[in-house]
């Protein structure tokens, strides 16, 4: 599914006008759009809002909280979004139509007559990379967690309650990732040694590959190299180019925020999915931001990006029509 167009009225943060988040001639949804504008001028609050409606139409966790949504001294507000669906989607769904219309008013949990098979497919989340979902990386998407916090791997139902909150503790558990697909290899490396009493290199089970590669991608001068197993910690070991080996906590915050992206991009599967990105240029210098968000567009396939930015360099790559400028009427 993808975004074509969000009107919003009386939303807090968010000027009340129609955006438009697909291009001019033939109207197909564009694959990246940036929100630009000055300080406090509604640039995370229009995500915000894509997310609420998003929720209302059919939700992963409970329904958006119209009171928050409202802007101060309104009686009442709305956001009215058309996304528009996949051939895919549509079969899957068994939906007659592509393009949905959907209206959302504050003062009720979910959007008014929307199609249960409809409101079902925007309720569901599959891992599989062959379906569409939606995440929201906040601003607040930090690495460091409480180790407390990670010794747990989050139920799948409140995981995917969190996938468009901006709560960091969705990012919990990356060190326990590592340590649960290294021990599951481990057991199946033990049953193959088991049943035919050898192991050629071919058949070593290797569950991190995928995530190897999109840090690979996503940070050419880094590599996940080994993940140790220890009786009171887990350590997450990766090499720089120069051939300096460094513990997780050890990476700088911009090769963090790397790992970040490309640990959730292969864990969920997001293809064919809205992705909204908070400052994707944080803690990077100018000069790499660009080369960084194109790599990052090819971790995936058919998504449609999102951003909130003041990046001139990420602005200066796209087409106008690819920009919502906050700061102009």
């Amino acid at each position: 599914m993808k975004l074509l167009q969000l009107t919003s009225q009386s939303i807090r943060g968010v000027p009340d006008r129609t955006y438009a988040f697909a291009g001019a001639r033939g109207g197909a949804p564009l694959d990246t759009v940036f929100i630009t504008g000055g300080p406090a001028s509604g640039k995370t609050s229009l995500l915000e809002a894509i997310a609420a409606v998003k929720e209302a139409t059919g939700s992963y966790g409970l329904p958006p909280d119209g009171g928050r949504m409202l802007r101060r001294g309104a009686s009442a507000g709305t956001i009215e979004a058309t996304w528009l669906l996949s051939s895919e989607e549509q079969a899957h769904a068994e939906l007659d139509e592509a393009r949905h219309r959907v209206r959302w008013e504050t003062s009720g949990g979910r959007a008014i007559d929307v199609p249960p098979r409809l409101r079902r497919l925007f309720a569901d989340h599959s891992c599989s990379p062959d379906r569409g979902k939606f995440e929201l990386f906040p601003a607040n998407r930090w690495l460091h967690v409480e180790e407390a916090a990670t010794r747990q791997a989050s139920p799948r139902a409140e995981d995917v309650r969190l996938r468009l909150t901006a709560e960091a503790h969705k990012y919990a558990g990356l060190r326990r990732l590592f340590h649960d697909l290294t021990l599951a290899d481990a057991a199946r490396l033990a049953q193959l040694l088991d049943t035919q009493g050898i192991a050629l290199r071919t058949q070593q089970p290797d569950a991190l590959a995928p995530f190897k590669e999109a840090i690979a991608a996503l940070l050419p001068d880094l590599r996940l190299a080994s993940v140790e197993l220890g009786e009171r910690a887990t350590r997450v070991w990766f090499q720089r180019r120069d051939g300096a080996r460094v513990e997780l906590d050890e990476l700088s915050d911009s090769e963090q925020q790397a790992l970040r992206f490309a640990v959730t991009f292969r864990r969920l599967g997001l293809n064919h999915s809205v992705i909204l990105i908070d400052t994707p240029e944080l803690h990077l210098h100018p000069r790499r931001v660009a080369p960084f968000f194109g790599r990052l567009l090819e971790l995936g396939r058919d998504n449609q990006i999102i951003a909130a930015t003041t990046s001139a360099e990420l602005l200066a790559t796209v087409r106008p029509e690819q920009v919502i400028d906050l700061g102009q009427g």
